[in-house]
């Protein structure tokens, strides 16, 4: 009886690590693809900006991360922080001043609003 279970077990244990081995590669695609996805919006949003219009679905927004924002977008004209936690930046888009802020997610930060205003130097 012992035996039995060992070998039950040692099967679906292999199955397991099997299903975990390609799991591992959906899952690494899907972040890519999210990836991908992020940096489009990220250009739609400053798109929008440079025509003086807000970002319609701030939810698809709300997991791109600040350092996400400056690999697509740059260094911002202005960014303020807490600690080492960026929660706001500014860029510029032609007339219009883009404007994320962020909330803290542990030590990085995901983004919790957008605003295009005119720009004021």
């Amino acid at each position: 009886m012992m035996v039995t279970t060992l070998a039950v077990g040692a099967i679906l244990g292999g199955c397991v690590i099997s299903n975990n081995d390609s799991f591992a590669n959906d899952t690494s695609a899907t972040q890519v693809s999210e990836k991908q996805n992020h940096e489009q919006l990220l250009k739609e949003a400053k798109s929008l900006a440079e025509d003086g219009k807000q970002v319609s679905n701030i939810d698809a927004y709300k997991k791109i991360t600040s350092d996400e924002v400056h690999k697509v977008l740059g260094e911002s004209i202005n960014s303020e922080t807490d600690g080492d936690v960026v929660i706001r930046d500014v860029y510029k888009a032609k007339k219009y001043a883009l404007i994320f802020h962020y909330k803290k997610n542990g030590k990085s930060s995901v983004i919790d609003s957008i605003k295009v205003e005119p720009f004021n130097p």
